[in-house]
């Protein structure tokens, strides 16, 4: 009786899309996309990308910034103590993500026909 195996992927194939699945962990969800691409204009602090992102969920906000930051992806600094204030920006991996992002974007514009629905709840 024979079995059922799969053919095995090409080793080229598997290191590409190792790269690829690394890549897609460390972007994350709608809110780290969302959070990317706000930050792309410059600048923003917290209560600004909870007012563009749509993301009215404070604690939910704040553990996408903080997993953007421990991915490099974006760097957190206090600019002022009074009133306290901080801002996050784009670091140097997250400013690579420009092209990539805004071709996913047309992407999802031309094939994707699903509705959108984001849970708060989630912070990736």
């Amino acid at each position: 009786m024979k079995s059922h195996m799969a053919y095995p992927m090409e080793m080229s194939t598997i290191t590409r899309s190792a790269s690829l699945i690394k890549a897609v962990k460390e972007i994350g969800g709608a809110w780290r996309l969302l959070v990317i691409k706000s930050l792309q204009n410059g600048p923003a602090g917290f209560n600004e990308l909870m007012r563009i992102t749509g993301n009215d969920n404070p604690k939910s906000l704040s553990r996408t910034l903080k997993d953007l930051e421990e991915t490099g992806i974006i760097g957190r600094q206090v600019v002022s103590t009074k009133p306290f204030r901080v801002e996050y920006s784009l670091l140097e991996k997250g400013k690579a993500l420009g092209n990539a992002l805004e071709e996913l974007r047309k992407w999802g514009e031309t094939w994707s026909s699903q509705p959108i629905a984001f849970n708060v709840e989630e912070s990736n």
